[in-house]
């Protein structure tokens, strides 16, 4: 069985480089907040990006 972080797995996430924590933060947040100076092809990915985020096992 595979174990994850929300039971209690957490062996290498100390290891896990803060530079690519920092990464996954900023694309979180692009991904999931709306600016209001975006534009409309700035929105568009966006949308995409959620469609694939859903979509992916």
């Amino acid at each position: 069985m595979v174990g994850n972080y929300q039971n209690g797995y957490s062996t290498g996430l100390e290891k896990y480089p803060p530079e690519k924590a920092q990464r996954f933060s900023w694309w979180m947040a692009i991904m999931l907040h709306t600016f209001p100076d975006s534009l409309a092809y700035d929105q568009k990915l966006q949308d995409m990006d959620l469609a694939y985020l859903f979509s992916s096992e």
